[in-house]
C-alpha cells in the first residue's frame, strides 16, 4: 500500500513490488493481553490528545505536581527547625529544580507537545534520581511512596513521548505521500 501510495511505476518499483508479493509471511497470531491493553491505552491517549481539554488537564496535573514540589521544599525550610544538613538542602534544591523544569514544560505545551514532554521528562528524572534519594534517606516510607508515584508519572510521560513521536512521523509520512503522487 505504501509503495502504491508513492505512485512509482518505474522498473525498480515493479521489481520491488514483485519481491514483496513473493515473500513468504508468517501466519498472523493473536497478540497477547499486554499488547492488546497497550494498544487500547495508546488509542485512548491519542483520542484524548485530539480533544481541547488535553492541554488543560496535562497543564493542571503537572503544574499541581510542580506546586507540590515547591510546597514540599518550602515546608522543609519552614518546619520550625529550618533546613538542616546536606540531605535536606539537596531535597529542597532538587525539588525546586524539578518544579521549574515541569513549569517550563507546561509553558511549552501549547507550542510543542513533544518539546513539553521532554521538559516534563527532565523534571521527573531530577525528582527520581536526586530528590527521591534524599527524601528516602530522611523518611523511608514517605520516600518510597513518593518514588513509586513519580515513577508511574514518569512512565506515563515516556509513553506519551513515544506516542507523540509516532504521531509526528505518521503525519510527516502522510504529508509526503500526496506530494510524491503530485510529482509523478
Amino acid at each position: 500500500a505504501r509503495l502504491d501510495s508513492t505512485g512509482a511505476h518505474d522498473v525498480r518499483a515493479v521489481v520491488v513490488r514483485g519481491l514483496l508479493v513473493d515473500v513468504a509471511t508468517l501466519p498472523p497470531h493473536e497478540p497477547g493481553w499486554v499488547t492488546r491493553v497497550g494498544s487500547r491505552l495508546r488509542g485512548r491517549y491519542l483520542r484524548f490528545t485530539e480533544s481541547g481539554s488535553f492541554v488543560v488537564v496535562v497543564d493542571g496535573l503537572l503544574l499541581l505536581m510542580a506546586v507540590a514540589k515547591v510546597l514540599f521544599a518550602v515546608g522543609l525550610a519552614t518546619d520550625g527547625r529550618g533546613i538542616r544538613g546536606f540531605a535536606e538542602w539537596a531535597s529542597v534544591v532538587s525539588s525546586l529544580v524539578a518544579g521549574v523544569l515541569i513549569v517550563i514544560g507546561a509553558i511549552r505545551l501549547r507550542r510543542s507537545r513533544l518539546d513539553a514532554l521532554r521538559w516534563f521528562d527532565r523534571g521527573l528524572l531530577v525528582e527520581i534520581l536526586v530528590t527521591q534519594v534524599f527524601v528516602f534517606q530522611q523518611r523511608q516510607l514517605e520516600g518510597l511512596a513518593g518514588l513509586v508515584w513519580t515513577i508511574v508519572v514518569w512512565l506515563l510521560v515516556r509513553s506519551a513521548m513515544t506516542a507523540e513521536r509516532e504521531r509526528v512521523s505518521l503525519e510527516a509520512a502522510d504529508s509526503v505521500a500526496p506530494a510524491a503522487r503530485a510529482v509523478s
